[in-house]
């Protein structure tokens, strides 16, 4: 397995598929020894030609279907035990295969589309937890993890946020349409400005479906799959209400419309628990936040100390924080004040990233991964009736902690 040639993984089968059927091979041929690590994530996409997000896709499944196990800070390496393909090159069947039969032939030799608009290190960081790769990645692993059930191909193209929209868009789209993509699914988490607009833009250009991923409602596409932040703001402010804490403190470095979103929903929370919604501190509040394109390009961050000492004069305030990065940094800032989590205050955050479950921070989780799940079987409907407009909305869950239990 320390072969360092290329090998080449192209064709009518999931990327991620064909990796793990290469390795498969390998394994059942006795060329990786029970017991031995598997090179890295980084080698192996230089080995096979894939993303990081490909072949993490292909790791997972070998680790689902018993091939391989994960030692945390040590590596993958292969089980002692290993089930035998039966299929011809250890092919796995599809979960949902009596489904993808029921649908027409066409979508078994389906070829989607990603366009992803995203931070140029969401796709290529090294096996670590990202912020940013977590919700990217798993949103576009939930597209090809689907389409591959279904028996459709995906492929992929990216595009920087520090890109100008209006004409990276384009040459993405363009570059799926000459590649011959029956649909395609355009990934916009992060809410950039302008991505929508081209959306609405180009849908009526191609002739090929084209469904619309975003963190949050928008009237511009026909084909829609979208976190609801707004209902995710109003979970964590009743959450904070019902635990008792008051007043209401929004932390927004940044100015994103997503952020804005859970904005509303916190006051809609208010509104709905007989309060004022105009009581709600959003801090900072004006001209003062950056953009996010600004954020992820130059590293800066609104200090937030100002912040902490507005929180720290209050009795017992309930902080609900943009993100966990924000909440963490208010949790450290508000200890070196004397105040604590729980008791002096309440905090809840968003994403519910691992370092925030550490810290005993209470959070609202995205389905991240549904998302592309949803989007990929809303493409495939399309393939198979014919559906001309559709809007999906998922919700995100509230995972409460000691950070909002009152001590």
């Amino acid at each position: 397995m320390h072969d360092t040639s290329k090998v080449t993984v192209r064709g009518r089968q999931a990327l991620y598929m064909q990796v793990v059927d290469d390795l498969k091979l390998r394994i059942e041929a006795a060329l990786v020894a029970p017991g031995e690590r598997l090179p890295s994530i980084a080698s192996l996409s230089v080995t096979y030609g894939v993303s990081h997000i490909t072949t993490r896709s292909a790791i997972a499944e070998l680790v689902r279907c018993g091939y391989v196990y994960s030692r945390p800070r040590s590596g993958v390496f292969v089980s002692d035990r290993h089930p035998v393909s039966s299929l011809p090159g250890g092919s796995v069947i599809p979960a949902n295969d009596g489904a993808s039969r029921r649908l027409a032939p066409f979508v078994h030799r389906a070829t989607v589309g990603m366009i992803a608009v995203a931070a140029f290190s969401d796709l290529t960081g090294p096996l670590h937890y990202d912020y940013h790769q977590a919700m990217t990645g798993a949103t576009l692993h939930g597209i090809e993890r689907c389409a591959a059930e279904y028996g459709a191909v995906a492929r992929f193209a990216g595009i920087n946020l520090d890109a100008r929209i209006g004409e990276a868009f384009p040459l993405a789209l363009d570059e799926h349409l000459t590649a011959g993509v029956n649909g395609i699914i355009v990934v916009d988490l992060h809410g950039h400005p302008g991505v929508a607009e081209q959306v609405a833009a180009h849908v009526e250009r191609i002739d090929i479906p084209l469904v619309y991923v975003s963190s949050g409602q928008t009237t511009n596409p026909p084909l829609h799959v979208y976190s609801d932040n707004r209902a995710a703001g109003l979970a964590a402010g009743e959450h904070m209400m019902r635990q008792g804490y008051s007043p209401l403190v929004f932390v927004a470095p940044i100015d994103a419309r997503w952020a804005d979103e859970r904005i509303a929903g916190v006051r809609l929370a208010l509104s709905k628990g007989g309060a004022d919604p105009r009581s709600l501190i959003v801090y900072p509040d004006g001209p003062v936040r950056i953009t996010y394109a600004q954020f992820l390009r130059d590293s800066a961050w609104v200090p937030l100390g100002s912040a902490a000492d507005q929180i720290a004069s209050m009795p017992q305030p309930g902080v609900i924080a943009m993100n966990d990065l924000a909440a963490r940094e208010l949790m450290d800032l508000l200890e070196e004040r004397g105040r604590t989590s729980g008791g002096d205050y309440g905090i809840i955050g968003f994403d519910d990233e691992p370092a925030a479950r550490q810290r005993g921070l209470s959070s609202v989780r995205p389905p991240f991964e549904a998302l592309g799940v949803e989007a990929s079987r809303l493409l495939m409907s399309v393939f198979d009736n014919h559906t001309l407009n559709a809007e999906i909305r998922l919700t995100h869950t509230l995972v409460p902690r000691m950070s909002t239990i009152p001590t």
